[in-house]
């Protein structure tokens, strides 16, 4: 079906009346944003994007590092929009208020909370975008899912999944890359780290190595990016061909004990 997003009017009302929402939040459901009677009123389509609900249906929704890859992968899967349509508010407050209600329910379980305060800032977070970027790539139950699954859409040397799996094998990796859009949002650098921390991801000691934090000790990926990050300023990485780029990623890793 064609993807629909939620007007305008409509938005700012759910925004205004969440208290007043809260049984539907909770344990009930948005029928009319569904009801195409409603289509031009409440919602309209997007002739030239698709969204299957269907797929959409199959997110597990808990916090286990593996599922959250699944998760990722599901929502990118199923979103056939561009990253500019995947910017926009009004998409996702309107799945997040139909397909995306029983996995956000399930993921984020504070939206149960009997302290109606606590509750309405979850839900605030997880249906709506709050802090601009940062909402849209951290804090929206949805668009954040899409994110890390554009981005590692990206590394065209591994299947999605696998990139998943790896970039979202620890929360802070995913943190680390995120939040160095200026080297790693480069397809080119991104799959080239993606493609050494795969290797590292597929041996049990070298994983354990590599990712583990030790007391007192900065971890060997974190060391690793903030030496690529320094690089970055002096060199532009994203266009060397990817095999220098390769070889690159090995040295800086030798330089900073992450190899």
């Amino acid at each position: 079906m064609k993807t629909r997003f939620i007007k305008n009017t409509t938005m700012r009302e759910l925004r205004a009346k969440i208290a007043t929402n809260m049984e539907k939040y909770q344990s009930g459901s948005f029928d009319e944003l569904m009801d195409e009677a409603n289509i031009g009123s409440m919602y309209f389509e997007l002739k030239d994007s698709q969204i299957d609900v269907d797929l959409l249906s199959k997110l597990k929704g808990t916090k286990n590092d593996l599922n959250e890859a699944y998760d990722a992968s599901i929502v990118y899967r199923a979103l056939k929009v561009t990253p500019y349509q995947a910017k926009d508010e009004r998409l996702w407050v309107y799945i997040c208020h139909t397909s995306g209600l029983d996995y956000i329910r399930k993921r984020y379980p504070k939206i149960l909370a009997s302290d109606k305060d606590e509750a309405v800032q979850e839900i605030v977070k997880r249906f709506f975008i709050v802090h601009g970027h940062r909402g849209y790539e951290r804090e929206n139950a949805l668009a954040r899912l899409w994110s890390y699954g554009h981005l590692a859409s990206k590394n065209t040397g591994i299947k999605l999944d696998q990139t998943l799996e790896v970039f979202l094998y620890q929360t802070d990796v995913r943190a680390q890359i995120v939040e160095r859009p200026s080297t790693f949002t480069n397809a080119n650098v991104f799959s080239a780290v993606m493609r050494f921390m795969s290797v590292k991801y597929k041996s049990p000691e070298k994983r354990k190595k590599f990712f583990n934090r030790k007391e007192g000790e900065m971890p060997a990926y974190r060391r690793l990016f903030s030496r690529l990050n320094e690089l970055g300023g002096i060199i532009l990485l994203g266009a060397m061909a990817p095999q220098d780029l390769d070889h690159l990623v090995v040295n800086a890793a030798k330089q900073v004990g992450a190899d």
